[in-house]
């Protein structure tokens, strides 16, 4: 273990250290690792799973992947977390399809059941 000096406070640190301990300023080694593509990795799963499953996972996934794409948009990783966002607001947008696919199936059952209802009356009444 050698020893090596800050860039930024110039004090003698271990060139195995990632961070300076009395400044915090991050070393040479630390400034060479290529960051982690976990959250953009993480991110677009979440969006495919989104976008690819039945209505009911979908509304889970949808609003995680959102979120996971700004995380990733946060951590400098732009393609996955763009892609993520993408995914996801389609996601949403099916979501919505659907909501509305099923509110028209409910005023329909309700209007049959009603009709249903009546025509019922109409028998007894005339009976």
């Amino acid at each position: 273990m050698a020893l090596v000096s800050c860039s930024e406070c110039l004090k003698e640190i271990s060139n195995q250290a990632d961070v300076c301990p009395n400044c915090g300023a991050p070393t040479s080694k630390k400034r060479n690792q290529k960051p982690s593509q976990a959250w953009g990795v993480a991110a677009i799963g979440f969006a495919l799973g989104a976008a690819f499953t039945p209505y009911f996972a979908s509304v889970f996934f949808t609003p995680i992947a959102l979120v996971l794409g700004l995380v990733a948009l946060a951590k400098r990783q732009k393609l996955a977390g763009v892609v993520a966002l993408v995914l996801a607001l389609g996601a949403a947008e099916g979501i919505r399809e659907t909501s509305n696919k099923i509110e028209a199936a409910q005023i329909n059952a309700e209007r049959s059941v009603r009709q249903l209802q009546d025509i019922g009356k109409q028998f007894q009444q005339q009976q």
